[in-house]
């Protein structure tokens, strides 16, 4: 049986729980540098400059500090588009578009 006394702690237990549970899916999707890192280790470095402690990339391929500079290339659907096309110079790889997210936050560290 509910009492008058249990409502106000129930109502508020539930607002409580709706607001958690809108959050975390916001706080998970948050870009993230440290995987975009990663990523960009793994499928980046033989042929970019990834990061001021890497000695070289190739010729054809701009490093990652002039690519954060342009910020038309930050955008987050144009670079998930450019990414998910083969490109003859590029790996043919099909990153997700959390992977372009987070390279994305990779990328804006590097800017000056």
């Amino acid at each position: 049986m509910l009492t008058r006394f249990m409502l106000p702690i129930d109502a508020a237990g539930l607002a409580l729980a709706v607001v958690l549970a809108m959050a975390a899916p916001a706080a998970a999707q948050a870009p993230d540098p440290v995987k975009g890192a990663r990523f960009a280790d793994r499928w980046c470095t033989s042929c970019h400059v990834i990061s001021g402690g890497q000695s070289r990339g190739t010729d054809v391929a701009p490093p990652f500090d002039r690519i954060a500079a342009k910020p038309e290339w930050l955008e987050e659907n144009a670079l998930f588009n450019f990414l998910s096309r083969p490109h003859r110079t590029m790996p043919d790889f099909s990153p997700s578009h959390r992977d372009v997210i987070d390279l994305i936050a990779f990328l804006k560290r590097q800017q000056p």
